[in-house]
Parts: structure tokens; sequence; C-alpha cells
């Protein structure tokens, strides 16, 4: 298993297919090492990163919750 463990595009270059061909690479760094699955970490609430992962082929897996206790 390969584990991306951030993927940033400065917000002057978004939307250009910068984030499309890091999460190629990776795909290909991962399976090129023999990895057979690929995960990863977004907020829920950056649709931009949701949006660009799912086109990828990543599908969602995992929710996690969280209360602030102050």
């Amino acid at each position: 298993m390969a584990y991306v463990a951030d993927v940033v595009v400065t917000s002057d270059l978004r939307r250009r297919g910068i984030g499309t061909l890091l999460m190629r690479h990776a795909e290909r760094w991962a399976r090129d090492r023999g990895a057979v699955t690929i995960t990863l970490n977004v907020h829920s609430g950056n649709s931009a990163a949701l949006a660009l992962y799912e086109q990828e082929g990543f599908r969602r897996t995992q929710i996690t919750m969280r209360r602030d206790l102050t």
C-alpha cells in the first residue's frame, strides 16, 4: 500500500492540471514499487480536492469525526 501525505498546488497555479499530474505520478511511483492500493486523507470541506481525487478513481471509504472540547 502507498500513502499520499499531501498534494499542494499554490492558489495561483490551480486549475491547470498540476494536481492531476501529481496524482498520476504518485500512482506510477506506487505501482513501480509493487503497491496495489494508494490511500490519502482529505478534509471534507475541500471540494476541489475531493473532485480531483474522485476524478482519478478514488472512492470514499472512511469518515473521521471530531468534537472540540474547548
